[in-house]
């Protein structure tokens, strides 16, 4: 009975033995693989992995403005703006100031005026006709007459104008040049110099056209003063140069003493 339970015996141990191999073989891979009781951990994902994964939407960062206090603006102190009334009579108390013999220096001269100047018709600088019923719109039309050999009157002009600008809308400028027919470039020239705006009307001084304006002048520069009727009535001859004030006031205050003079006043 001995001999034959041995035998078995070893067939058995054979069998354990193999089963053990067979367990030590499966688990020759230990080394690569984690043990079941430690974590395993996540391996972390770039934000470029992340997007293409589209498991998170990249939520753009905000700034807060800083909260800005409202702007205040600080009332500045602007000048008064003088009216037109005001203005217009500015020139009263600059006469006044002046010596009395200057004063009576800056009074037009009156005229006997036996021409209709509403008849009268004249070319412009600008090509076109002037007629004279174009007066009749005016309360009063200053006339300054010229030559282009005469330096005073070119040196005028600017001063003019600027007084022209500042005259109201009742009061006209306009200027005639004596010799503008024949020296109708030169007389471009010099109104472009000039700066001027108002109608320049070509004369003829050979002919005596328009009227024979010499009659009214006796000199160039001269200011003509033409009522709304086409009668002129008085006249300034030369330029007002004095120490004492300067020429666009003097112009100023001699085309309003003229306007006194057209109202009585």
């Amino acid at each position: 009975m001995n001999s034959k339970k041995r035998p078995a015996r070893a067939i058995l141990l054979a069998v354990i033995c193999s089963l053990l191999l067979t367990a030590c073989s499966s688990g020759g891979g230990s080394t690569a693989t984690a043990s079941a009781g430690e974590p395993q951990s996540i391996p972390e994902r770039t934000t470029a992995e992340t997007k293409a994964a589209g498991t998170t939407a990249e939520v753009p960062e905000t700034t807060e403005a800083p909260a800005t206090e409202e702007s205040v603006t600080e009332p500045t102190e602007t000048e008064p703006v003088e009216s037109t009334a005001a203005k217009q009579e500015g020139w009263r108390a600059k006469y006044e100031a002046l010596p009395a013999g200057l004063q009576e220096a800056l009074i037009p001269s009156p005229v006997e005026s036996g021409d209709d100047f509403l008849a009268m018709k004249a070319d412009t600088l600008g090509g076109s006709e002037w007629s004279g019923a174009e007066l009749a719109n005016y309360e009063m039309t200053v006339i300054d007459c010229w030559m282009t050999w005469c330096g005073p009157c070119r040196e005028e002009m600017p001063t003019l104008q600027k007084v022209f600008m500042e005259l109201p809308e009742s009061i006209n400028m306009m200027g005639i040049c004596f010799d503008g027919k024949e020296e109708t470039s030169l007389c471009l020239t010099i109104v472009n110099q000039s700066g001027v705006h108002y109608n320049i009307l070509l004369g003829d001084d050979v002919n005596g056209d328009p009227f024979n304006l010499a009659d009214y002048t006796q000199g160039v520069p001269t200011l003509l003063f033409v009522d709304p009727q086409g009668h002129c009535f008085a006249r300034f001859v030369g330029r007002p140069l004095t120490d004492a004030i300067e020429e666009k006031d003097a112009l100023d205050i001699i085309i309003h003493l003229a306007l006194e003079k057209l109202k009585g006043e």
